[in-house]
């Protein structure tokens, strides 16, 4: 579905509370991840690359913003009913996705950063920088949140 037809807000604020919006078929989460792509192809006027969808049991993020030699993206979607919690053991997970990424394709893109996409993320915002910072650290890329609510902002804009 295009971001720029009527149902989209409403459904991508539904699937990313991890319900399926009335007359829609399929998982509210794959779903959700497909929504998010379209989105960000919208926003980032690119292709979005379709990446742990893909390979299902392997530790992958969802997928890669790949906008041009300078700007390299992982993004992760995440449906959850109250919000996605962002813990000590998210950071270490996504900072894998980050190294495993750069031993396949370091000679072909430089990361830039790692963006998560949920309805809600349920922590102040001291807690969020502090989560960014340790990704940061960890695999020298930021961390950077955006609530669906955000993305259809940015969409309107």
């Amino acid at each position: 579905m295009s971001p720029l037809e009527v149902e989209f807000a409403d459904h991508l604020s539904q699937l990313g509370r991890n319900q399926l919006p009335s007359g829609v078929e399929g998982k509210a989460d794959d779903l959700f991840e497909k929504y998010v792509r379209n989105a960000l192809e919208f926003i980032f006027g690119c292709k979005v690359i379709p990446y742990g969808q893909e390979r299902r049991f392997e530790p992958r993020p969802d997928g890669i913003i790949w906008q041009n030699e300078k700007f390299t993206a992982l993004y992760d979607a995440k449906a959850y009913s109250s919000g996605y919690e962002v813990t000590v053991d998210t950071i270490r997970q996504f900072s894998s996705y980050v190294s495993d990424f750069r031993k396949r394709y370091s000679q072909f893109f430089t990361l830039n950063t790692f963006i998560v996409i949920s309805a809600d993320f349920p922590h102040r915002k001291s807690t969020l920088e502090s989560r960014s910072r340790e990704l940061q650290a960890e695999a020298s890329v930021p961390l950077i949140f955006l609530k669906s609510d955000t993305v259809l902002e940015m969409i309107k804009l």
